[in-house]
């Protein structure tokens, strides 16, 4: 009976010391967190793009990308004009990062979801790979009220390259755009493109 009731009041101060670490604004570590995408494969390496772009982390999101990387706006922008700036048909992996980390310095929030379950694996011989088609959903705010919206599909072209620990990486060296103008659910941001939205942060 005694090492019952110790047992119980072990349990109660548990949950005691927890409810107040919560309270306090303590994070509890997750006992079994997700490991973290990786670059072993193209859907890990479409998910560190999700997850650097919604964390603003251009040294990762540089990371996912050959040093070859063409990022190709959507048909329909090309020629369009956003402010003084007309889109292009592509830009470099300089124009493209260059333009993400202006975004990322400026941009109240970005929120990105990438979703991966139809990707599928390449052959263990392949050396490049495709993701079709991938359903993106993308919403920037510049402040806290306001901001641009674009949903549809981008197109992932890879080729394996080797690190400097000559482990096998899945690259990124085509990005095509092909996202569509959706309605906002709601809030109060403007209907853009995923090149469009972009091309607003190019420096001239």
């Amino acid at each position: 009976m005694r090492i019952s009731m110790l047992l119980g009041l072990v349990v109660v101060a548990s949950a005691v010391i927890v409810s107040v670490l919560l309270g306090c604004g303590v994070t509890v570590p997750d006992p079994d967190p997700e490991p973290p995408p990786t670059l072993t494969n193209p859907a890990g390496t479409i998910e560190l793009i999700e997850e650097s772009f919604s964390d603003c982390d251009i040294d990762g999101l540089g990371k996912c990308f050959a040093a070859a990387f063409t990022f190709h706006f959507d048909k329909d922008d090309v020629g369009k004009q956003v402010g003084e700036y007309t889109i292009p048909e592509s830009w470099t992996l300089t124009d493209f990062l260059s333009a993400v980390g202006s975004m990322f310095d400026d941009a109240y929030e970005v929120d990105t979801s990438l979703y991966t379950s139809n990707v599928g694996d390449p052959g263990p011989d392949d050396t490049v790979f495709t993701a079709d088609k991938v359903p993106i959903h993308f919403i920037v705010m510049v402040d806290p009220v306001s901001g641009y919206f674009a949903n549809g599909a981008v197109t992932f072209e890879f080729a394996v390259e080797y690190n400097e620990k000559g482990e096998k990486e899945w690259l990124v060296t085509t990005w095509r755009d092909f996202t569509a103008r959706t309605e906002s659910g709601g809030r109060n941001v403007e209907e853009a493109s995923l090149g469009e939205i972009l091309a607003r942060y190019h420096k001239r």
